[in-house]
């Protein structure tokens, strides 16, 4: 059915009513779409509702006559948007429902799926993890409707690399993967270089801030924590669902502004460069890279590691996601990145463990997300 403004009278275009210089007006174009709002300096600015002559609709926050911020979109199909938008392009937190049913709720860029995100078939399948330019790529865990599970990584929407796949019917197929197909088992036999680089006799690090003392351990010529932090900032840092409990277990979220510093005397925040010591000292090098990093440094892997599964905090949300099911940490390396958006973002480089293994991503510092933190030696 046509929207009724379109039977207004071609003629009537431009400020119908109202005041469209500073004020709340309506403006109808000669094409037939129609705004309703707020303006100011004789523009597009603050609340509004948009009608498109296709049917289509924009309920929510403009400025400068573009959609930006807060809104909601109703496509002429039946689907509708609702999240964040900037420049009139769907960007950060958002609600994706589809005509048919499928559903995504996670993180936009420039209107394609891009970091991490839950995608809801109708059939009843469920995808939860990290994207790309719109495609599934890195770490997730695919849960299929009847039944069957994968958790592990992926390249362009292919299992590609280490993961696990759990069939229904108990077969497991565990180890790595190109193409969507079974490559075969990965050689987590060959742990002696982290058996040789474990040792868990060394002295403890003591916080003289708050009292508190972590294990540490020895991972190649590298000296960690053994546990995550705990120490309470002023800002920027958080207890898992504000439980002061989960603080006590899995240590704090920490935001990269709040990371930076929050090391100890005689300790500081790991680097990507640190992290990439890690792999090469406990992985086993493949085609893919190294593998077997994960297993190795979850809880009671043989790294010594003890990673935690301390979950997440996403600051625009304000949601927490995936404790005792992922552990994320923070780095102290942050990158420029102008391909993934048209204007500055920087990022912060983190770095996931679920279930045996271990993935490298980036977060968005203007996002203020908040992750476990780990500590090295000096």
């Amino acid at each position: 059915m046509a929207i009724s403004f379109l039977n207004v009278v071609k003629s009537q275009t431009g400020c119908t009513s109202g005041d469209c210089a500073n004020g709340y007006g309506t403006y109808m174009f000669s094409n037939g779409n129609k705004y309703i709002g707020d303006f100011k300096n004789s523009s597009f600015n603050g609340k509004g509702t948009y009608y498109y002559a296709n049917s289509t609709k924009y309920e929510g926050n403009f400025a400068d006559n573009k959609r930006n911020g807060e809104g909601t979109f109703y496509y002429a199909n039946g689907s509708i948007y609702k999240g964040n938008w900037k420049d009139d392009n769907i960007n950060g937190f958002g609600i994706y429902s589809f005509a048919s049913g499928n559903k995504y709720e996670g993180n936009f860029v420039d209107g394609n799926r891009n970091g991490e995100g839950t995608f809801c078939y109708s059939n009843g399948s469920t995808y939860k993890g990290n994207w790309k330019d719109d495609k599934i790529n890195g770490f997730g865990i695919f849960n299929f409707a009847n039944g069957d599970k994968y958790e592990g990584n992926y390249i362009d929407g292919k299992r590609n690399g280490e993961g696990t796949f759990y069939y229904v019917n108990g077969t497991i197929k565990k180890g790595l993967w190109k193409d969507d197909g079974y490559v075969g088992a990965s050689s987590d036999e060959k742990q002696t270089k982290a058996d040789k680089s474990k040792d868990n006799n060394l002295p403890k690090c003591v916080d003289s801030r708050d009292g508190n003392t972590y294990k540490t351990v020895k991972i190649g010529d590298q000296v960690w924590m053994a546990e995550n932090l705990k120490y309470k900032t002023s800002t920027g840092s958080y207890c898992y669902n504000n439980d002061e409990k989960n603080c006590n277990k899995y240590g704090r979220l920490y935001t990269s502004e709040a990371a930076k510093d929050v090391c100890p005397k005689g300790w500081h925040l790991s680097s990507a460069e640190e992290w990439g010591k890690i792999e090469s000292a406990i992985g086993t090098s493949t085609m893919f890279g190294y593998v077997n990093v994960g297993k190795q440094l979850k809880l009671g892997g043989a790294s010594g590691f003890d990673a935690l599964l301390g979950g997440e905090y996403f600051g625009k949300s304000e949601k927490f996601l995936n404790l005792d099911s992922s552990a994320y940490f923070i780095s102290s390396t942050t990158e420029f990145a102008p391909t993934w958006e048209g204007d500055e973002i920087w990022w912060v480089k983190t770095y996931c463990i679920s279930g045996d293994s271990f993935l490298k991503s980036s977060s968005s510092l203007a996002e203020k997300n908040a992750f476990s933190v780990r500590c090295i030696k000096d």
